[in-house]
């Protein structure tokens, strides 16, 4: 049963890019990410040639379907500072070249916060602005723009926000969409219940398409519905809870989805330890 989805979880960046694809095949994964370089600084360092070559190679026997690329944390492309605002879009291009080259499905970054703009409209036109230049820099590889939690001031945490940025991007069959469970939850979407994923999977439909869903970050959430606040929690262990993810991995409309697991090392190896929930849920 398990074999029919596409489990996964976030593995740390080695020296060598072929560690990566022995720990997914240490644990079976079908999809996996990592960051491109060091998510929390913006200088970012080539893949080495020979890693790169040896990466390619073991990935055709590593059982992998696809995987993917995370943005860094300093990520912002509605920033008003002009060097932020470079600084991501470089990054950004940086990313999807290394995706490129190691045969990567895309790059899934948060999209960056309004607070320095006096409307949404104008962020979201900064933003679109940001991502035509990325699109137009690169070749294949999708940009994949995350939901985020929080809301004033934060781009993404609601499904018109998102909308409103991907009608204004010329390349639209270059743009996909990641959804975080635990930010879907925290930002008030209430996809606890069938009833309410139901409601949420109609109104992403109508509004920017299933179609256009790229890969799932399955997390529990440590707070509350519409909390605003982005924290992460071992699967069973947060406010969704074990039967909020029977549904989300056994719905019909995302069944065939990459999902990754983001959980937190609370305990040892909590994303192995989530993983192993999630594969249980499959089985019964």
């Amino acid at each position: 049963m398990e074999k029919r989805h596409l489990f996964g979880i976030h593995i740390s960046l080695d020296r060598r890019l072929t560690n990566i694809l022995e720990r997914a095949q240490d644990f079976d994964l079908r999809t996996f990410q990592f960051f491109g370089g060091n998510p929390r600084q913006w200088r970012s360092l080539p893949f080495n040639l020979q890693n790169t070559t040896k990466f390619k190679r073991s990935f055709e026997k590593a059982g992998v379907k696809e995987f993917f690329l995370h943005s860094i944390y300093l990520i912002n492309l509605a920033s008003k500072n002009e060097s932020i605002y470079q600084n991501s879009v470089a990054s950004l291009i940086d990313f999807i070249q290394k995706a490129e080259l190691l045969g990567a499905a895309g790059v899934i970054t948060h999209i960056g916060s309004a607070r320095e703009h006096d409307d949404g409209e104008s962020a979201r036109i900064r933003v679109a602005g940001a991502i035509n230049k990325i699109l137009s820099a690169t070749k294949s590889a999708q940009l994949i723009l995350e939901n985020t939690a929080w809301g004033e001031g934060e781009l993404g945490s609601s499904i018109e926000g998102l909308a409103g940025i991907y009608k204004l991007i010329k390349s639209k069959s270059r743009v996909g969409f990641c959804l975080d469970t635990a930010h879907l939850y925290e930002s008030g979407y209430n996809i606890k219940t069938k009833g309410g994923l139901d409601k949420f999977l109609q109104s992403f439909d109508r509004i920017i398409g299933l179609d256009k869903l790229s890969v799932l970050h399955l997390n529990d959430s440590k707070t509350k519905l519409n909390s605003k606040h982005d924290r992460h929690e071992v699967i069973g262990e947060g406010e969704l809870g074990v039967e909020a993810f029977k549904n989300i991995i056994n719905h019909p409309k995302l069944t065939s989805l990459p999902m990754i697991l983001e959980t937190p090392d609370l305990k040892k190896e909590g994303e192995i330890g989530s993983l192993e929930i999630i594969r249980k849920i499959t089985e019964n």
